[in-house]
C-alpha cells in the first residue's frame, strides 16, 4: 500500500469519525433552545477548523489516487459514490453556517429547520460513502 493511499484512508477515517461525533453531539443537544444554540456554535467550529480541512485532504488525496485509465464499471461507480458524501458535506456547510447565524439571532424556527437539513445531509452522505467503501474493498480484493 503506497503512502498516498495510507494518507487517504487515514484522512477518510478521521473525517468519518468527525462526522460521527458531530451527529452524536447533535443528539445530546436536542433539548431547549439554549442547548440548540450551543450545538449550532459547536458544530460550526468543528466544521470550520476540523471537518473542512479533513474533507479537503480526503478530496485532494482521492484526486491524486484517481486512475483515469480505469474509469469505468465498478471503479467509476466507486468514484461517483465516494464523491457523493464529499459534495453533500460541502453543501452541508451552508445549513451549518446559516444555523449558527440563526442561533445568534435567536431564531429557533430557522435553527430547527437547518438542523433537519444537516440530518438529511448526514444520512444521504452516509449511504454514498457506505457503497463506496464496499466497492473499494471489493476492488481491492478484501471482500
Amino acid at each position: 500500500m503506497n503512502g498516498l493511499l495510507v494518507l487517504h484512508m487515514i484522512s477518510l477515517g478521521m473525517w468519518a469519525g468527525c462526522i460521527t461525533v458531530e451527529m452524536l453531539l447533535e443528539q445530546t443537544h436536542r433539548g431547549d433552545f439554549t442547548q440548540k444554540k450551543a450545538m449550532a456554535r459547536i458544530h460550526y467550529l468543528i466544521d470550520k477548523y476540523v471537518e473542512l480541512p479533513l474533507l479537503l485532504l480526503v478530496l485532494c488525496s482521492g484526486f491524486l489516487l484517481l486512475n483515469t485509465e480505469r474509469l469505468s464499471g465498478k471503479y467509476l461507480l466507486k468514484v461517483i459514490c465516494g464523491l457523493w458524501p464529499v459534495v453533500i458535506n460541502l453543501l452541508c456547510l451552508i445549513p451549518v453556517f446559516r444555523r449558527r447565524h440563526a442561533a445568534d439571532r435567536n431564531d429557533e424556527k430557522s435553527v430547527d429547520n437547518y438542523t433537519w437539513w444537516i440530518y438529511a445531509a448526514f444520512f444521504s452522505g452516509l449511504a454514498g460513502g457506505a457503497v463506496a467503501l464496499v466497492l473499494g474493498l471489493n476492488l481491492g480484493g478484501i471482500i
